[in-house]
């Protein structure tokens, strides 16, 4: 029985050892993504100040990048591939629809058919 002991032992001293060199690692990790998020932001705002100092055409009179053009409204599917295809859309972001806000659902028109309120 000895020889088992020592074994349990031996992978016990193991076990604590690699779990203290795992949480250094987790350590440096940890202080080096905190590292990186601090700088990524930083570095996204110089590369928007340089590029606007190389691009002014793209600033309006506020300092910010102009709208990009959106096509007019009630366009057939005709007109709108044309009115695209004939611009330079290389630096414009996808196009989000705008969705009417929902109107509230009154609690009557939330119950069941069936269910009639104040009838029997």
């Amino acid at each position: 029985m000895p020889r088992r002991k020592d074994s349990f032992s031996r992978a016990l001293a193991d076990a604590q050892k690699r779990l203290e060199k795992a949480q250094a690692e987790q350590h440096k990790a940890n202080v080096a993504l905190r590292d990186l998020n601090n700088e990524i932001p930083r570095l996204k705002a110089t590369i928007a100040v340089l590029r606007n100092q190389m691009e002014p055409s793209r600033l309006t009179g506020a300092g910010r990048p102009a709208e990009e053009p959106m096509p007019p409204a009630n366009m057939t599917p005709e007109e709108l591939a044309k009115w695209y295809t004939e611009r330079d859309l290389s630096n414009v972001g996808s196009i989000v629809p705008e969705r009417p806000a929902a109107e509230p659902t009154s609690e009557d028109e939330m119950l069941p058919d069936d269910f009639a309120t104040g009838k029997r």
